[in-house]
């Protein structure tokens, strides 16, 4: 997945032995694919929290849930 990939790039650029390591052990794929999941259960708790202090007035609606998870973007951006 995207963040496990992001993972394997930051190791090899910046922690080469460690990366080589895993490499070795035949341990790189597995712990880029557990990586890459807790970083969509880290996003999905962000989105959380942030759509529960911007509540949609309409959910079922498209268009707002867009602008929403829009804003919330922007507001994730800004805050790394």
């Amino acid at each position: 997945g995207k963040y496990g990939l992001l993972w394997i790039d930051y190791m090899k650029s910046n922690h080469a032995e460690r990366y080589r390591h895993h490499i070795r052990m035949g341990t790189l794929s597995a712990r880029a694919f557990e990586l890459n999941e807790e970083a969509y259960e880290m996003l999905e708790g962000i989105v959380s929290q942030y759509l529960a202090k911007h509540k949609p007035q309409h959910s079922a609606s498209t268009m707002e849930m867009w602008k929403l998870r829009n804003r919330q973007n922007k507001w994730r951006k800004r805050s790394c």
